[in-house]
């Protein structure tokens, strides 16, 4: 699959003013960590590998069609193999659900030969791991990839929906949390 870069822009012929400096990057990222975001694992199978990375960078695109994108770092092995593969699971993580965040970051000491045991995980049709409880589940396939500074961006078709039960893990201000509204019971 072709990766497009996103085009650039002379800020000095588009903009009426000054071209104007980026923040640096602790402080970007410092203020990035403020925003509360879902917690998700992204799988892949295929020729590529049958791989799983935990993402917070995840979101709808345009529901005709029903398409998403999730932002990957260039040097996971996930990035490799969805590149490779052609299709990935986004599996949004229910709120009980942190030991999975943390297995697919590489932050336990357990084996990674049994990531993908079946009975935690299933198949829907693209073949990649799907986590049978999870929260929301996405099936897609590839659809475009584009490259902006260390990160792909991959968007995906949805081609089949899983829906759990519960409340979302949320990452924010770089700890887990979940909703305040958890205690009140799960909104309808």
């Amino acid at each position: 699959m072709k990766v497009n870069q996103f085009p650039k822009h002379n800020l000095e012929e588009s903009l009426a003013g000054p071209e104007l400096e980026l923040v640096d990057r602790s402080d970007f990222v410092d203020t990035m960590s403020r925003v509360a975001n879902s917690v998700n694992v992204v799988t892949t199978s295929g020729s590529g590998g049958e791989v799983g990375v935990t993402v917070s960078a995840a979101t709808s695109v345009t529901a005709e069609p029903p398409t998403l994108l999730v932002c990957i770092h260039e040097q996971s092995k996930a990035a490799a193999a969805i590149l490779e593969n052609g299709v990935f699971c986004l599996n949004v993580l229910e709120s009980a659900q942190q030991y999975y965040a943390e297995l697919f970051a590489g932050l336990t000491a357990d084996s990674t030969e049994n990531r993908f045991n079946k009975t935690n995980w299933t198949r829907l049709k693209t073949g990649a791991p799907a986590l049978k409880e999870g929260l929301a589940v996405f099936d897609c396939r590839l659809d475009a990839v584009l490259k902006e500074g260390t990160h792909y961006i991959f968007v995906g078709q949805v081609v089949a929906t899983n829906k759990g039960s519960g409340v979302p893990l949320i990452y924010s201000q770089r700890a887990y949390a979940q909703p305040a509204w958890l205690d009140e019971g799960i909104p309808e």
